[in-house]
C-alpha cells in the first residue's frame, strides 16, 4: 500500500495541472482576502473571518476539488488506467491511495491558505479580527480542512462513477450550483429535501451557521455536527458506489 501511495504522489507532483490548480487556489483565496482587507474602513467594514472562509470555499475549495476529480479521471482520458490496475490488481488500493495523497494534500493546503489569509488580512485591514484569539477563525482552521477532505472523498467518488473529467465536473458543479438551489422550488417537498442536500450542509458547517432544518421556525435547526454527518454520508455513499463500479467494470 505504501508503494502505491508513493507512486500516486510521484505521478501527482509531476503533473502540470496539479501545480496550476494549487497556484490558482492560493492566488484566488489570498487575493480575495487582500481585496476585502484593503477595502476595509471604520465606516464600511469589509473584512472578517466569515469573508475569508467564504472566499476560500467559493474559489479555493472549488479549484482543489476540480483537481481531485482529475486525479481520478485523467488516467482514463490518457488510457493509462489499465496499466495502473495491472500493476496493482487490488483496485481499491489505487483508489484509496489517490484519496490519501490528494485528500491529504488538499486538507493541508486549505489549512495553510486560511492561516496565511488571516495573517495577511489582519496586517492590512483597518479593523483586524485578531485571528489567533478569534473563536470563529480558530474553529475554521480545523473545520474547513476537515470539510475539504470529505469533499475530496465525495468528488472522487463521482470521478470513479463517471470516469470522464468533463462529465464528472458537470455532475459536481451542476449538482452544487443548479440542482440544489432549484430543489427548493419543488412544490411542498422542495425545502424539506434541500435541507438534507450535501452542499447546503457543507456550507452550513464551514460557515458555522446551523442549518435551519426542513421547516425553519417549526423544526429545530440541525446542529453543525449533524450537517457534517449528512455531508459525510453523501460522500461515503458516492465513494462506495464508485469503488464498487471500479471493481466490477472493465478498466
Amino acid at each position: 500500500m505504501l508503494n502505491t501511495i508513493i507512486s500516486e504522489w510521484t505521478k501527482l507532483r509531476t503533473t502540470a495541472s496539479f501545480w496550476w490548480t494549487s497556484s490558482i487556489a492560493i492566488a484566488l483565496s489570498i487575493g480575495w482576502t487582500i481585496l476585502m482587507a484593503s477595502l476595509d474602513s471604520p465606516d464600511t467594514p469589509s473584512y472578517g473571518g466569515a469573508l475569508v472562509v467564504a472566499g476560500f470555499v467559493s474559489f479555493g475549495l472549488l479549484t482543489l476539488m476540480i483537481q481531485a476529480v482529475m486525479v481520478v479521471t485523467t488516467e482514463y482520458r490518457y488510457k493509462v488506467s489499465a496499466t495502473n490496475m495491472t500493476l496493482t490488481p487490488q483496485r481499491w488500493k489505487v483508489a484509496l491511495a489517490k484519496l490519501v495523497v490528494y485528500g491529504g494534500y488538499a486538507t493541508a493546503l486549505s489549512f495553510l491558505i486560511l492561516a496565511v489569509s488571516f495573517v495577511i488580512g489582519d496586517l492590512i485591514a483597518t479593523n483586524p479580527i485578531g485571528w489567533a484569539s478569534n473563536e470563529f477563525t480558530r474553529r475554521s482552521l480545523w473545520a474547513v480542512p476537515l470539510a475539504t477532505f470529505v469533499s475530496a472523498l465525495l468528488v472522487q467518488g463521482i470521478g470513479w462513477i463517471v470516469r470522464q473529467t468533463a462529465g464528472a465536473l458537470v455532475v459536481y458543479l451542476g449538482w452544487q450550483f443548479a440542482v440544489e438551489p432549484l430543489i427548493a422550488f419543488l412544490p411542498k417537498v422542495g425545502q424539506e429535501i434541500q435541507a438534507y442536500a450535501p452542499f447546503k450542509n457543507l456550507q452550513h458547517f464551514t460557515t458555522n451557521i446551523p442549518n435551519p432544518g426542513p421547516q425553519p421556525g417549526v423544526d429545530a435547526p440541525l446542529e453543525l455536527w449533524q450537517s457534517l454527518l449528512l455531508f459525510g454520508v453523501w460522500a461515503v455513499v458516492l465513494y462506495g458506489i464508485g469503488l464498487l463500479l471500479l471493481e466490477k467494470r472493465d478498466v
